[in-house]
């Protein structure tokens, strides 16, 4: 399945959480440590053989932001662990939604946590959240196979990025 109009998508809500998180407030070193430790991590990973379990498509899916329901029309879930995390993208190969997408990075720690949200509606508006920036919230819940995310991110419209609103978001996926 080639996703590339969706993927490129995703790449700029990526891209625009790059950005808040470049833009928030903090100590740099610790950041710089953050991402020195998780290097090593993956590193250390790799090295003793870590595996990447194969990707899985997941089923139903719903998203609201401020209330308002995202839908892409024939979108797929797929659900990817590896490293300790798991990545969710919901996005459809066809052209009706060639520029929506969905992502979300977890942990899987206990208790999991968020480390980055992403998404990009029919409205080309942005969602935005990533961990340790200290803009937004999020936090997940896990019931089987069913991730249910919940919390704040950045909502900025791709035609006037100065538009930057709060707003909260509920993302729940089943990753079976």
């Amino acid at each position: 399945m080639k996703l590339t109009r969706p993927a490129a998508a995703l790449a700029v809500a990526l891209l625009g959480m790059t950005a808040l998180s470049a833009c928030a407030p903090g100590d740099d070193s610790a950041a710089a440590d953050d991402a020195g430790t998780a290097q090593t991590q993956a590193a250390d990973t790799a090295d003793s053989g870590g595996s990447v379990a194969e990707p899985a498509l997941g089923g139903d899916w719903s998203v609201t932001v401020d209330g308002a329901t995202i839908s892409i029309p024939d979108a797929t879930v797929v659900c990817q662990e590896a490293a300790g995390g798991l990545s969710i993208a919901i996005a459809a190969p066809t052209a009706a939604a060639a520029d929506q997408a969905i992502a979300v990075q977890l942990t899987l720690g206990d208790p999991p946590t968020v480390q980055a949200v992403a998404a990009l509606d029919a409205d080309r508006n942005a969602l935005a959240y990533t961990e340790g920036t200290g803009m937004g919230s999020a936090e997940v819940a896990v019931s089987g196979s069913e991730y249910t995310i919940t919390g704040e991110g950045l909502v900025t419209e791709i035609d006037n990025p100065t538009s930057m609103n709060t707003k909260p978001f509920e993302i729940v996926v089943d990753c079976g």
